[in-house]
């Protein structure tokens, strides 16, 4: 993704914030979807940064292991998603415009610099979204696609560069109570070098669990790091199948004294 193009779109949902446009309509609509929340493009990966900096002098290379699978292959996802994600939160704060045929839009701008959000109700109970992308670089580019269920509990995103096309694809669901999720991201760009690539990451209550598979890096296969949210107990499963632990310190650990769940 290219520095400036990331650039231009921050500034413009800035742009969008300052400026509080909200479209509305006097005419009876039908019941407006649910606009998919940012948790479907979020992970939560505080262990690995904020309480990982406040650890005891000692160090357990295990942990040390987690943090950098985790960090840099969810790192640079949540990088690429920021501005998702903030759009999905300006969409919650806004009333959309109903231009008929089940479909709502979004709009975060002016005219010739914008973004729009439209969602368009297909079977009575799926919503499939775009996100389009107007400025003096792009005109109504589709930066990404998706489709979810009525009430937002689950589907898919895809995102595209306008260089490169297709980049990233990630399902999600969650439930009501927001206590489970799960996300996965693949790099489907075929021309990425990181082509295969992928990470799910799933929350049960306290626990998350993130499978990374490695498709033609140093030491390919697939990682898995599972760790408890609020009392920081972990693991790490590496790709030969050798698990190994840490504590609610980080320090490493025998695996049969930490109570993960």
């Amino acid at each position: 993704m290219k520095k400036t193009f990331v650039t231009v779109l921050a500034g413009m949902i800035v742009l969008a914030v300052i400026l509080g446009i909200a479209c509305s309509s006097n005419d009876p609509e039908p019941e407006q979807p649910t606009v998919p929340g940012a948790e479907s493009v979020t992970l939560d990966l505080s262990l690995f940064t904020t309480a990982s900096l406040a650890r005891p002098m000692e160090t357990c290379a295990d942990f040390d292991t987690a943090a950098f699978m985790v960090v840099v292959w969810g790192g640079l996802t949540q990088v690429f998603l920021a501005l998702p994600r903030l759009a999905f939160v300006l969409a919650l704060s806004q009333t959309p415009d109903y231009e008929g045929d089940l479909t709502w839009v979004w709009t975060f701008g002016a005219d010739t610099n914008n973004i729009k959000l439209t969602g368009h109700v297909v079977d009575g109970d799926s919503v499939e979204w775009q996100m389009r992308v107007t400025n003096p670089e792009l005109t109504n580019f589709l930066w990404y696609d998706g489709k979810c269920d009525f009430d937002a509990l689950g589907g898919w995103w895809r995102f595209f560069d306008p260089e490169d096309g297709a980049v990233l694809w990630i399902d999600w669901a969650k439930d009501e109570s927001d206590t489970t999720a799960l996300l996965t991201l693949a790099i489907i760009d075929t021309e990425n070098p990181n082509y295969g690539d992928s990470l799910h990451y799933e929350v049960d209550g306290q626990v998350a669990d993130a499978w990374i598979r490695d498709a033609d890096g140093g030491r390919p296969g697939r990682w898995e790091v599972m760790w408890n949210l609020i009392t920081h107990y972990g693991m790490i499963t590496y790709p030969e199948g050798h698990t190994a632990c840490w504590d609610e310190a980080l320090e490493c650990t025998p695996c049969d004294s930490i109570p993960v769940s």
